[in-house]
């Protein structure tokens, strides 16, 4: 079984960080339909799933009209049923769908359930919390608290980012980690050998949550993580940006001023569809495209200044 999380921008949201109790939805579904159907699940503001042999495990925030996404699901497994003639899917199937309500300390425990060292590269390894496992001696082990909403390193955006920083750091480098939330790229950073790590988010709980992180990975280098209304001072060699394609657009002018000459910017959080658009538009900023890699439907761009 695996774990897929949302991109790391739905952390931006409150819904994730207030409710105390959870609506667990519980799909069988085919092979084939789960990609599309955890996208519909994510859209209708759900902030993890779960992949099982026979389908999904979907969780919503207490506060979402739980109702209104029932019938969402049902329309959408009922068009799909149709589409692929599997008529054991049909909302009057039996037990094809459920629907229960839990406690935040149960999520928080479904999540160590299902979340398992994952092994981005031969040399980095995401750790859950309590996990028992014994890295080879060239292994980087980075140890998440799992359940949190702010990134776990389940989620083809951060593994793209920490498979490009691997290639594209040197011991030598000042890193900028922007959007950190769980402070996992900061953590990778500063155990692949750079020589400063500044990280910033725009919510104190990811700032919180980035913190508790930190101390489970130590002995560390000192990460410094600036406060909500502080922006980062100074210039950087490489910048980690997990974000959405839009908001790396906008924060390019930014990018511009914190690189220090021939910096680089690993940018991720782009669908793949809105590749090309994305690097037209960097071509118009006078940015230069030096490397591109991609993991499902999203994609991963190493980027520069022209000039």
């Amino acid at each position: 079984m695996k774990v897929v999380k949302r991109p790391e921008d739905f952390r931006k949201t409150n819904e994730a960080k207030l409710s105390h109790r959870w609506h667990q939805v519980k799909l069988r579904l085919s092979s084939s339909t789960k990609e599309l159907m955890t996208a519909f699940l994510f859209r209708w503001g759900c902030i993890g799933v779960e992949e099982t042999d026979d389908g999904l495990v979907a969780y919503f925030p207490e506060e979402v009209a739980i109702a209104t996404i029932k019938r969402q699901i049902e329309q959408i497994v009922g068009a799909l049923s149709v589409r692929t003639n599997q008529t054991n899917w049909q909302p009057g199937s039996r037990d094809w769908l459920s629907i229960d309500t839990i406690a935040e300390q149960n999520w928080q425990l479904a999540w160590k359930m299902y979340f398992k060292p994952i092994f981005i590269s031969q040399h980095i390894v995401i750790v859950p919390e309590g996990e028992k496992f014994v890295p080879t001696p060239n292994q980087i082990v980075i140890v998440i608290r799992p359940g949190q909403a702010f990134g776990t390193g389940t989620h083809p955006t951060t593994q793209l980012v920490l498979r490009a920083l691997e290639k594209w750091l040197s011991p030598d480098m000042r890193v900028l980690d922007v959007g950190t939330g769980s402070g996992i790229l900061a953590i990778a950073a500063a155990k692949l050998g750079a020589r400063s790590v500044v990280a910033n988010d725009i919510d104190p709980m990811a700032l919180e949550n980035a913190h508790q992180n930190v101390q489970l990975n130590q002995p560390l280098p000192p990460i410094n993580f600036l406060p909500p209304s502080v922006k980062p001072a100074g210039k950087f060699d490489l910048i980690l940006a997990n974000l959405t394609s839009q908001v790396l657009l906008e924060l390019l002018p930014d990018f511009n001023l914190w690189l220090d000459h021939n910096g680089k910017v690993i940018a991720s959080g782009i669908l793949q569809e809105a590749k090309e658009k994305f690097v037209a538009n960097l071509h118009i900023h006078d940015w230069k495209l030096l490397e591109q890699i991609s993991q499902d439907e999203w994609t991963c761009l190493v980027i520069c200044p022209k000039s």
